[in-house]
């Protein structure tokens, strides 16, 4: 079973972000399309598994395709909210939730409305860093590929390839994904060989390359 893009982010900033942006206590959770658990907030109570209930629970498994609307799940004393999170591809990846005590939303709680706009500029944010945490891992990927192919050729060749050569293309590679990505700096670090590869983009340039 492939494994969430979801589960490599921190979400503890957005997590600040909601709890500084809700009038009450509440329990924060991201859960991947099947309903587990990827990332959950602590120091509000109860953990969300334990108190949201088998509605809360499934509803990452009953959203439909393309489908933003915010569920609501009411459990014994807790009522959750989850907004579905999408893929740079539009496809559904999981759910950004909020659990709040049936008491204090009744009492104190915000509406439903000021919770999905809430939940809706959180989870723009995290689509976001998704998009970029998925091209990343695409890029590492390539790097990884395309490092080993170098390391063939080097192994394979009688006369040898140039330290200048080797670093011509190291510092290519990462300006070409630099401009690629539109981030301000990527680097390849070889510890073994203690050495160090990297770009910066044009807000912020290196004069020349550093190794």
């Amino acid at each position: 079973m492939s494994v969430s893009p979801l589960a490599s982010m921190d979400y503890s900033r957005y997590f600040t972000l909601l709890r500084e942006g809700l009038p009450v206590p509440a329990v924060f959770l991201v859960r991947d399309i099947v309903g587990n658990t990827l990332a959950e907030s602590t120091g509000e109570g109860a953990a969300a598994a334990d108190v949201c209930g088998s509605v809360c629970l499934n509803c990452p498994k009953t959203t439909a395709p393309g489908d933003r609307t915010l569920q609501v799940g009411e459990g014994a004393d807790r009522i959750c909210y989850s907004a579905p999170i999408y893929s740079n591809a539009d496809e559904f990846t999981g759910t950004l939730s909020v659990v709040i005590t049936s008491e204090l939303a009744s009492v104190a709680g915000p509406s439903v409305g000021q919770i999905e706009r809430l939940l809706g500029s959180i989870v723009n944010l995290v689509e976001k860093e998704l998009r970029l945490t998925v091209e990343l891992d695409a890029v590492a990927r390539e790097l990884a590929g395309r490092y080993e192919e170098l390391n063939l050729v080097y192994e394979n060749s009688e006369d040898g390839i140039s330290k200048d050569a080797d670093c011509e293309t190291h510092n290519r590679l990462v300006a070409d994904y630099v401009d690629y990505l539109g981030v301000d700096m990527v680097a390849i670090v070889f510890p073994e060989q203690d050495r160090i590869f990297c770009a910066t983009g044009d807000d912020d340039p290196i004069e020349e390359p550093y190794e």
